[in-house]
């Protein structure tokens, strides 16, 4: 697999004379696409699978479009790699390396799970021998069934599977109308649900949509350790009402049983960012330095009214994430991934064959009335202190 590295000049209008195409933020070729999906590493390429639709503008026939990367900047996009079937179209979800062969299904094969929408929303599974490349669905799908009877809700997407190593079992988490679920597996097939999260202090959230969970190092003055962060999309509770991913700092407590449960911190959700632009936000599995996320740079209050005619959605830059203890109040910290870095050589900002010098502002000061004309300009670093 090779990377076709593409020229991106910010000037020059696709084909279709849209002036809206992207620089270095990842959009499909054509068609629709919002969540990304079944993020993973994989010899030395970032998978990147996502909500698409090629032939609507609109989030409709919905598959997992297919791209790679080995750098964040320059992307490949591939054929369509999931694609509706008799149990309806294909939703969000998760990949994982399945070493060890738990599912029997071939070791280090790439396990794709995610939602199938006929006749309820419900749990499906597919599979790689190639990397990546390619994906056969699991003949029994589903893998968890939602029956009308079941005391599932309707709301029951999004799956993300993660290797817990204290039980040596695999969690699954679903994202339930308000609620998270927390099911458990030790051969990837046959799933047990062993705990509910629910937000009882904060319940005007709408619906939650694409659970994740990972651990951080604590990093800060006079701290250490380790925190499991617990991070959702909900179609309400943003600063403004809107859209908005939030998370949740806390550890993960195992009962006499063994069952697992997701204790949080305390009371408090957190919202990860103030911007209305990055939802369905999920990190890539497999990368063992360092923690990635990527989100859709998007929202639903007018995600069908994007001025392009090709293509319509983005997704945000990469990000690395950790933990900041600041006077003992943990909080989720964003930076951009190094690789962005590429695109300053030398004090200049390079973008195809054309360059432009970057002009350094530092401790500037600011007074009634005054004026700072940053028009046109390239934000690296800010710091603003009011």
């Amino acid at each position: 697999m090779e990377i076709r590295k593409k020229k991106m000049n910010k000037h020059k209008e696709n084909e279709n004379n849209c002036p809206y195409d992207a620089t270095y933020h990842f959009k499909p070729n054509r068609g629709w696409m919002n969540d990304p999906n079944g993020l993973i590493y994989v010899d030395g390429y970032y998978h990147m699978f996502f909500q698409h639709d090629q032939i609507d503008h609109v989030f409709k026939g919905m598959s997992w479009g297919h791209a790679v990367t080995k750098d964040f900047i320059h992307w490949e996009e591939l054929e369509v790699a999931i694609k509706p079937d008799e149990l309806g179209v294909i939703y969000s979800g998760c990949t994982i390396i399945d070493r060890h062969n738990h599912s029997g299904l071939g070791k280090d094969s790439i396990l794709a799970f995610y939602t199938s929408t006929l006749p309820r929303q419900q749990q499906s599974m597919a599979y790689s021998l190639d990397n990546g490349k390619t994906f056969t669905k699991y003949q029994d799908n589903p893998i968890i069934s939602n029956h009308p009877l079941s005391n599932i809700p309707d709301d029951f997407r999004d799956p993300k599977v993660i290797w817990h190593e204290n039980t040596k079992k695999w969690i699954m988490l679903i994202a339930a109308f308000n609620r998270v679920y927390f099911w458990t597996s030790r051969d990837l097939i046959h799933w047990k649900k062993e705990h509910e999260f629910y937000d009882e202090m904060n319940k005007d959230i709408g619906v939650f949509e694409c659970p994740d969970l990972f651990e951080l190092p604590i990093h800060g003055n006079n701290t250490n350790g380790n925190k499991w962060v617990l991070l959702l999309s909900s179609n309400m509770g943003g600063i403004n009402g809107e859209t908005c991913t939030r998370y949740y700092t806390g550890d993960l407590q195992i009962d006499a049983l063994g069952y697992i449960s997701f204790i949080r911190d305390d009371q408090s959700f957190r919202i990860m960012d103030f911007g209305k632009d990055n939802y369905a936000s999920i990190t890539w599995s497999n990368v063992l330095d360092r923690t990635v996320l990527i989100g859709w740079m998007n929202n639903w209050e007018y995600a069908f009214q994007l001025p392009t005619k090709k293509w319509k959605g983005m997704m945000t830059l990469p990000r690395e994430l950790s933990i900041q203890s600041f006077s003992g109040d943990l909080k989720l910290v964003s930076k951009p991934v190094a690789e962005i870095e590429v695109f300053f050589e030398n004090g200049e900002y390079v973008m195809s064959d054309l360059v432009f010098p970057i002009t350094p502002y530092t401790n500037i000061s600011l007074y009634g009335g005054d004026e700072m004309n940053v028009a046109k300009a390239h934000i690296r670093t800010l710091d603003m202190t009011i």
